[in-house]
């Protein structure tokens, strides 16, 4: 997969690097010297393609220096050397992938966003509540209405029911109609009220 990286000049993007993957891996090069130039945290935009996790400019040079290619060629000349000087010099550690994706302040600051983003709408699920204790409910038929399930679970005289949202999602209610749409703040709440 390849990409064509650029940087925006006067609201006008301007091309700076090229990646082309391939079956040995990946590589990435500068297509306009002056890119060089240009700070780690400077935000570069995949032109035709996606990210594919470079947000900057020291996003292209880490893969510079630790792209799979450049990874190889280095393993063999270690390779090459005496086992003696290789444990007398000491490595740079690789970094590893959560370091490298939050290495650059632009990196971190997309990657906060898309776990936010992530975050939105409900991840509550039957599977999940029943692993929290709660118990699966059949509401019979009642006045013309169709039966249903919920599920429920009572602690310490706080009831919790599960009810659907307008979108058709699964959340949580609180006996003063205080709603709960996300999984981690429900399993939370439950551990924190099972510890009492």
């Amino acid at each position: 997969m390849s990409t064509t990286f650029g940087v925006l000049v006067n609201n006008k993007e301007v091309s700076i690097a090229r990646r082309v993957g391939g079956v040995d891996g990946a590589t990435i090069h500068f297509t306009n010297e002056l890119a060089e130039a240009l700070p780690n945290d400077t935000p570069v935009i995949p032109l035709d393609n996606t990210a594919q996790g470079i947000f900057t400019i020291g996003d292209i040079r880490n893969h510079l220096a630790f792209g799979d290619e450049n990874r190889d060629a280095l393993d063999r000349e270690i390779a090459d050397l005496p086992n003696d000087y290789i444990k007398s010099i000491k490595v740079k550690p690789i970094i590893d992938e959560t370091d490298y994706l939050t290495s650059s302040k632009a990196n971190k600051e997309h990657l906060d966003k898309a776990i936010k983003e992530m975050g939105k709408g409900s991840d509550i699920n039957p599977k999940a509540l029943l692993s929290l204790g709660f118990e699966e409910v059949y509401q019979s038929p009642d006045m013309g209405e169709a039966g249903y399930i919920y599920y429920a679970l009572n602690l310490y005289g706080i009831e919790l029911l599960s009810t659907a949202s307008d979108e058709g999602e699964l959340k949580v209610v609180l006996g003063d109609d205080t709603e709960i749409n996300e999984l981690s703040k429900l399993q939370s709440l439950v551990t924190s009220l099972k510890l009492l």
